[in-house]
């Protein structure tokens, strides 16, 4: 446990050393017209557009992580034999691959009203992989297969979807490098708590509800989250 503290905090400690010790190598050729524009535009934590970037992004984290922690655990409380449970949990982190092949190109290639479609039939497949928990009372391996194929599917649509929409929404490498910053940071830190609050909820009542219903509501907010990014233009137009 200490070697797991010791190591990131050294890391840390490097690369704030090379920050302050670097130099910049090129100067970023910056149009005139963003050039007068107000600081305020870039002040992205303060942008109610940005907002939505860091819930998608910090739900489909927090589900991500939650889902790797906890569900081997669900697996093998209800008769899902270990062998089976690996090849699932390989099976969700394959899943993702062939969706990053094709997924950023149709972002790109996709209108607003497009862009909705595709976000809201992911969310629907997030939405039936939610329902499916509150039904968990069985060892059935189609049953979580299901699960797995859901669950792992709609987190890395909405984690490509986040990081196509950083660049895709804004103007200039800045504003995309301000934007990605705050969704990721923000997001990272939401989902810390996930698998920490999830297992609270798993060890108080292994069957429980309280913590599909969190899930829900969770998925609900994240799917609207994803509509207002489709409809959004810029985040740092006014």
């Amino acid at each position: 446990m200490g070697l797991l503290v010791l190591v990131p905090a050294v890391t840390l400690l490097l690369w704030f050393l090379t920050i302050k010790k670097a130099t910049p190598t090129a100067k970023e050729t910056i149009p005139t017209k963003q050039a007068v524009q107000s600081k305020e535009q870039l002040h992205v934590w303060s942008n109610y557009k940005a907002w939505s970037f860091l819930f998608v992004f910090g739900v489909q984290a927090t589900v991500n992580y939650t889902t790797v922690a906890w569900l081997p655990s669900m697996m093998l409380q209800h008769g899902v034999p270990n062998g089976l449970m690996t090849i699932f949990m390989s099976l969700y982190s394959f899943v993702g691959m062939p969706l990053s092949i094709v997924l950023s190109t149709v972002f790109l290639t996709l209108k607003a009203k497009g862009t909705t479609w595709v976000s809201l039939g992911a969310g629907i497949v997030a939405l039936l992989s939610v329902m499916m928990l509150f039904h968990t009372q069985t060892k059935s391996v189609v049953f979580w297969g299901f699960v797995t194929i859901l669950i792992g599917a709609s987190t890395a649509f909405f984690f490509l979807f986040s990081l196509t929409m950083f660049a895709s929404k804004t103007h200039s490498p800045v504003q995309t490098a301000r934007l990605s910053g705050m969704a990721q940071a923000g997001g990272y830190l939401l989902s810390a708590f996930g698998p920490v609050l999830y297992g609270h909820a798993f060890e108080i009542n292994p069957a429980g509800k309280m913590q599909n219903i969190v899930y829900l509501i969770l998925v609900v907010l994240m799917i609207v989250s994803a509509v207002m990014i489709a409809h959004t233009k810029n985040v740092f137009d006014e």
